[in-house]
């Protein structure tokens, strides 16, 4: 990790993972995402806010909100450990392709896939529990961040109570035994049961909130070809909701129906409500 000066705004770069990272920037300098993405082509760029003040317009401007959490954190003197018999971690390569299929599906969009975590795995603790079956969990925690003392958990994925605090418990003690001396968990800020359970599961630990965080990411401008675009399978998926419309997924002829009927079709909908954040219902006809 080394520091470095574009347009006046200070960074942390990266290099090993391709990441920079930004803390607490109050003003983004006109030219700034040309020029770092001139500097560090294929880095993801990272602005981060721990503190309760608004980012600016222009930070809403180049890039996407994408973590919005409550800062928790655990020293070893507050640490509560619950039974953790229903946790391993992942070492075996058999193992590390259950964690994968469960990962990759229940975390598609993630910049950190389950092969980069395998690429990168002296940095991770992985935890599985009750592999194999419908109810199957598992844990991430980072043990290797810029700064050596601290731990972050990455991800946990439960379905009960009990579970999620065997897991958490289990990454947690792990990050200790290696030389961690804090351990920070992002949980969700909704009020949603998600956000709640991870909450409570974290305090039960020993947690404590110390702040808000949000984590906001360069949006890419990478411009491609026509034929980049069209060969990318993901491009050729619909993604109209209605999936047992007979057009389904059959483009050419769904877009000559609703020109016909001078209406908008739904996947076009979602990105014009996106964009303006106007519902069009009204041309299509609906109350």
């Amino acid at each position: 990790m080394k520091q470095v000066t574009i347009a006046n705004l200070e960074i942390l770069v990266d290099e090993a993972d391709k990441v920079i990272h930004i803390e607490e920037a109050a003003d983004i300098p006109q030219g700034f995402e040309q020029e770092v993405t001139a500097l560090y082509p294929g880095y993801k760029v990272w602005f981060m806010y721990h503190k309760a003040t608004a980012p600016t317009e222009r930070l809403r401007e180049i890039a996407l909100l994408l973590d919005d959490c409550i800062d928790m954190r655990l020293h070893p003197s507050e640490f509560k450990p619950h039974d953790t018999a229903d946790a391993f971690r992942v070492i075996s390569e058999s193992d590390f392709e259950i964690f994968s299929s469960l990962h990759d599906k229940n975390s598609a969009d993630m910049f950190w896939t389950s092969q980069l975590i395998r690429d990168n795995l002296p940095k991770w603790g992985v935890f599985l529990s009750q592999p194999n079956t419908p109810t199957a969990g598992y844990a991430i925690i980072f043990t290797k961040m810029a700064n050596p003392k601290i731990g972050e958990v990455f991800y946990l994925q439960a379905h009960d109570p009990a579970q999620s605090r065997a897991l958490l418990t289990a990454a947690v003690q792990y990050a200790f035994d290696v030389g961690n001396t804090e351990i920070v968990y992002m949980t969700d800020k909704d009020e949603a049961p998600k956000g709640a359970n991870e909450q409570e599961t974290a305090r039960s630990l020993g947690f404590r909130k110390k702040g808000i965080y949000q984590g906001y990411m360069l949006k890419v401008s990478e411009k491609l070809s026509p034929q980049e675009i069209l060969a990318n399978e993901e491009n050729l998926i619909c993604n109209c909701p209605d999936t047992k419309c007979k057009w389904h997924g059959i483009c050419k002829d769904c877009l000559a129906l609703h020109r016909y009927h001078a209406t908008i079709p739904n996947c076009l909908e979602i990105e014009i409500e996106r964009k303006i954040g106007v519902s069009v219902d009204f041309i299509n006809d609906r109350p």
